[in-house]
């Protein structure tokens, strides 16, 4: 079986350094197929050794994340990256995400047990991405994907383009359910968080469905509305099964 292919970009020698050595990648499927200390060598590197995944600094010399994601996304590269942040950089964690980053992790808490469960969580994404059809070119970034379900749970979309966004979903229009949710005691909750608010809570809301859903099925989709307003979309349950989630 092919290892997965990663590569680290990223301005500090100790970043890269450990997360290039902390984990035995090759026991756990994977490979470090290069490394980069800044965005535009970093970009070189990718057109060179294709990784299917990179870590990425999002804050760096000649050619920041951001602006690597953007490059990225115009020569149509489906190599997935995951950002590393510090403590201070959440405004632009976000920025990335809507370029396409699909999870970011903490300078602070890079260690082998975190490295490995963003890595296997992207993988057993692709996997079902996989199994329901989905094709990874078709999104060019997962802020687009999140206006298209916005567009369709809204109604905005004619019907032509309802029927070839539907199409690349993981959700069938088949026993489709919307449900439309939000976090009780917000103002409580978020002042539990630091100056990363509310996109620390959102991300986890975010994960925390998916984690509990895909126990009951692959079929499903979710995002966020507006702040504490989250839309879930399923296919592919019972409607008892989904009364007993609620």
């Amino acid at each position: 079986m092919r290892k997965i292919r990663i590569a680290v970009i990223d301005d500090d020698s100790l970043i890269r350094l450990g997360i290039c050595s902390s984990v035995d990648w090759s026991q756990h499927g994977y490979e470090v197929v290069g490394e980069a200390d800044n965005g535009q060598t970093g970009w070189e590197m990718i057109q060179r050794t294709h990784p299917d995944i990179v870590f990425l600094d999002v804050s760096m010399p000649v050619m920041d994340g951001i602006e690597l994601l953007k490059q990225m996304q115009r020569a149509g590269v489906h190599t997935r990256a995951v950002i590393l942040s510090c403590h201070d950089d959440f405004h632009l964690v976000k920025e990335a995400m809507k370029n396409g980053a699909c999870d970011y992790l903490r300078k602070s808490e890079i260690n082998s047990g975190n490295l490995l469960s963003v890595l296997d969580e992207i993988c057993r994404s692709l996997q079902e991405r996989s199994l329901t059809g989905e094709q990874a070119g078709n999104w060019e970034s997962y802020s687009s994907k999140y206006a298209c379900l916005e567009r369709l749970v809204s109604g905005q979309d004619d019907d032509s383009e309802h029927a070839a966004q539907v199409r690349w979903l993981a959700i069938r229009e088949r026993e489709l359910y919307c449900v439309v949710f939000s976090v009780s005691h917000y103002q409580e909750v978020i002042q539990r968080y630091d100056e990363g608010y509310p996109f620390t809570l959102e991300h986890g809301v975010v994960n925390l469905s998916k984690e509990l859903l895909r126990q009951r099925t692959l079929e499903l989709e979710i995002f966020i509305l507006k702040e504490n307003c989250y839309v879930l979309l399923l296919s592919g349950m019972a409607q008892e099964e989904l009364r007993s989630l609620l």
